[in-house]
């Protein structure tokens, strides 16, 4: 596979404009040249500020435009109970 800096190999495809079918396979008795895009996904990093408790392991660094949805697990704090997670430090 491709590698990119902070970003996510998406696939190969035949189009610049990565529609169509990703580029798995190039089978066997194949002849002629083969012009081939590799799809990058930038890849967004979460700050998670956790007041000195500590995240859950199942809780993403990053996502891309294509992540699925992500359900937030609750941290952890002793003698704390965790409310939610929120956008900004004000609730």
């Amino acid at each position: 596979d491709a590698a990119k800096a902070n970003y996510t190999f998406a696939g190969w495809y035949e189009k610049a404009d990565f529609t169509g079918e990703k580029v798995t396979q190039i089978g066997k008795g194949s002849s002629g040249n083969k012009e081939l895009w590799a799809k990058f996904l930038e890849n967004y990093a979460i700050t998670y500020n956790l007041d000195g408790g500590s995240n859950h392991v199942d809780n993403p660094a990053s996502y891309t435009v294509e992540t699925e949805t992500i359900t937030l697990k609750p941290a952890n704090k002793a003698d704390h109970i965790f409310f939610g997670w929120y956008a900004s430090a004000d609730f």
